[in-house]
């Protein structure tokens, strides 16, 4: 039986400066945030087996074409799929302005045929074949929803033990590990079933959103929600659709806001997804929550980084727009590489904010 892990004072501050601290700089000012999602991470996150169906579907791409005919529609290089077996890759589909309609998973089966299978959120799936279909013109592809032979399964927690034969999650290897497995989903009641909620807790304390339900179609910017961080994009590929301002964003470093992971304080705030975010003194708004965990009072937001990282140090107060009493706490997930700085445009707090 899997038991709940505690951890002592020193190796929550340990676990909380690997978790919340930006390389170079000090952790937050009182040090008992960290703890709180230390302890927070520690006791609900032993080595867990999730059965991920209930949010995730499964396409089948298969044909000689495929890979063309998927290079000029997702983010990523798909030319790294050419032999079997290689790790999979995550991507997006975007629409012609740049915004995400998918985030997805492809992975390379066995064989000497080229075929894929795509995990995408389950409830996008019908108009992700709808995309799929009006974009494969006369291309040698056959298009299949497979949801209800395939499951799609993930290892995560600390310490889980690595599973002969499942991949990476090619996002971040602290997310563990992620496969499409043969059969049918299993019961919603089932305990891999149940762990999808404990998946989707270990993603959100890490900063990292997946599905619609998180990166709304039509409206997420594929570098603010750090698809760019999380190895789902390649800036030396061809053209694909939505190319243009995505690469105009990146090599301009004009990216002033990221989705962060957030504590509310006091937790059993209620706050609904869409809550604007402001900082004290300053006029601008700050962000807005984009997920909500409920019953954990943590989350995601998409937050200016000049405000939140200033946050996450102590230097500034973040609270709900419409509910000064319940305050916003950010932290910087470990895994940011160092230029995911400040915005040096931003205003601090009591200065003027800048002309739009």
């Amino acid at each position: 039986m899997l038991r709940r892990a505690y951890l002592s004072p020193g190796a929550c501050r340990s676990v909380a400066r690997a978790f919340c601290s930006v390389p170079g700089q000090a952790p937050a000012h009182d040090g008992h945030a960290d703890i709180s999602v230390a302890n927070s991470i520690a006791s609900e996150y032993v080595p867990r087996i999730a059965n991920l169906s209930g949010t995730r579907g499964v396409i089948r791409l298969a044909g000689a074409d495929v890979l063309t005919f998927l290079q000029g529609l997702v983010t990523n290089d798909v030319s790294r799929l050419a032999e079997a077996g290689a790790p999979p890759l995550y991507a997006a589909i975007l629409n012609a302005q740049g915004r995400v309609l998918q985030d997805l998973f492809l992975h390379r089966q066995e064989g000497e045929d080229t075929v894929l299978l795509v995990d995408a959120h389950r409830d996008g799936i019908p108009e992700l074949l709808k995309s799929l279909r009006r974009y494969k013109l006369r291309a040698a592809v056959d298009i299949a929803d497979v949801s209800e032979e395939y499951a799609v399964w993930a290892s995560f927690g600390w310490g889980a033990e690595r599973k002969k034969g499942w991949p990476m999650d090619p996002r971040l290897s602290v997310l563990g590990q992620r496969a499409v497995l043969a059969g049918p989903p299993q019961s919603s009641e089932s305990a891999p079933s149940i762990y999808s909620r404990q998946y989707r807790h270990w993603r959100i304390e890490h900063g990292v959103a997946e599905g619609n339900e998180e990166i709304p179609a039509g409206e997420a910017i594929p570098l603010e929600y750090n698809l760019d961080v999380l190895q789902g994009i390649s800036f030396d590929k061809g053209c694909y659709v939505g190319q243009e301002l995505v690469a105009r964003a990146h090599w301009s470093g004009t990216v002033r806001k990221r989705l962060m992971p957030f504590a509310l304080k006091p937790p059993e705030g209620a706050v609904a997804v869409g809550a604007g975010v402001v900082a004290e003194g300053v006029k601008r708004p700050a962000g807005v929550v984009k997920v909500i965990n409920a019953g954990s009072g943590r989350g995601l937001a998409v937050l200016r980084l000049q405000q939140a990282l200033a946050a996450a140090h102590g230097k500034q107060r973040l609270h709900i727009q419409e509910q000064p009493k319940v305050q916003l706490q950010p932290w910087r997930p470990s895994w940011w590489p160092p230029h995911l700085t400040a915005d040096p445009a931003a205003p601090t707090a009591g200065a003027a904010p800048a002309e739009e």
